[in-house]
């Protein structure tokens, strides 16, 4: 058998298993998760460099494939492990980035009680006012602020951090800056 001829087989199979899947056989399913679990936990592997956290995210990533399916939102193109793979991808930026984001924050949780912007000229008050400010704006936005004033990062830094260029980080700053200058008054 080829290879293209293997590939054939294992899409018709794998079609099969989701049509049966989704006319209510719950056991093609897991049929489905076994052909395709190992392939999908190496490649997790491959990212995240930990078999327990591949494990646990090839989890999640079944669980969101059995969401899609159940919601009708899967369209059957091409063959479903190069699906598979994709999604995964996906799945582990974001996962990746909120983890990102996450050690941040809280990072930003024990440094912004205990800095005070001390090379800026603003009295408590008005550094409650930003704070104040601050969390009303999306989370996003506030991690910004924070790497760049607190943190003292480059712009290509935060880019990094934020996944996100160089470019977009600048751009993104003037924006919640004009957002805050609209919250904030000054005294100074």
């Amino acid at each position: 058998m080829t290879k293209e001829e293997k590939r054939k087989a294992e899409n018709e199979r794998d079609s099969k298993l989701i049509e049966n899947y989704l006319a209510g056989d719950v056991s093609a399913f897991g049929k489905l998760t076994e052909l395709h679990r190992e392939t999908l936990t190496r490649y997790n592997f491959s990212v995240l460099h930990n078999m327990e956290d591949a494990k646990d995210a090839t989890q999640e990533e079944f669980v969101i494939v059995m969401k899609v399916m159940n919601e009708g939102k899967y369209e059957e193109r091409k063959r479903f492990g190069g699906w598979m793979k994709r999604m995964a991808k996906y799945y582990l930026t974001h996962v990746q980035r909120k983890k990102a984001l996450k050690t941040v924050e809280v990072e930003m949780m024990g440094d912004v009680k205990d800095e005070r912007m001390e090379d800026e000229r603003r009295s408590e008050e008005e550094i409650k006012k930003l704070k104040k400010a601050m969390k009303g704006l999306p989370e996003r936005d506030v991690q910004l602020i924070w790497l760049r004033y607190w943190k003292k990062l480059a712009w290509k830094e935060i880019g990094m951090l934020l996944k996100i260029t160089e470019n977009g980080a600048s751009g993104r700053h003037k924006k919640v800056l004009n957002k805050l200058r609209g919250r904030v008054e000054w005294s100074v």
